[in-house]
Order: C-alpha cells, then sequence, then structure tokens
C-alpha cells in the first residue's frame, strides 16, 4: 500500500491541534510565528473575564518584562473581558 497523499500535512495539524489550536486561524498564527522566528505563543490558557466567567485566550506571549500579550483570534474583543 502506498502512504495517504498529504499524511505529514495531516500529522501536523494533528499536532497542532493536540497542541491547543482550535482553528485554522490560530495554526496559521503558529505558523508565521515560526516562519518569522518568533517564539510560539501558549495556546488555551485560562483566564476569568470582568463578569468572573472563565474563558480560555487563543495565543499569549509573556514578554522579558513580565507582561502577557493576549491575541484573540477566532472571536471580537468583548470590552472588560
Amino acid at each position: 500500500m502506498s502512504p495517504l497523499r498529504g499524511a505529514d500535512r495531516f500529522r501536523r495539524a494533528l499536532a497542532e491541534i493536540a497542541g491547543g489550536a482550535q482553528s485554522a486561524a490560530e495554526i496559521d498564527v503558529r505558523r508565521m510565528c515560526r516562519a518569522a522566528g518568533l517564539a510560539a505563543p501558549s495556546r488555551q490558557r485560562p483566564r476569568r473575564d470582568s463578569s468572573g466567567r472563565l474563558r480560555f485566550t487563543d495565543c499569549e506571549w509573556r514578554l522579558a518584562d513580565g507582561q502577557v500579550l493576549v491575541l484573540e483570534v477566532d472571536r471580537p474583543h468583548e470590552p472588560g473581558g
């Protein structure tokens, strides 16, 4: 039997999903970071919004000064969230 065409791409997508990616856009962010030589983001990090609900961020980077840069890829930002 010959290997499945596109199997390598499929394996990479599965690895991204296992790493927390929940959309193709989130996979694209990691790919762009890799291509630009930037650190890969942490994904699906838990945070509480202003009303106390548990939310998960798409991408986060801890900066050298200790601040956290958050990127929401799939949804619009919710004020106060």
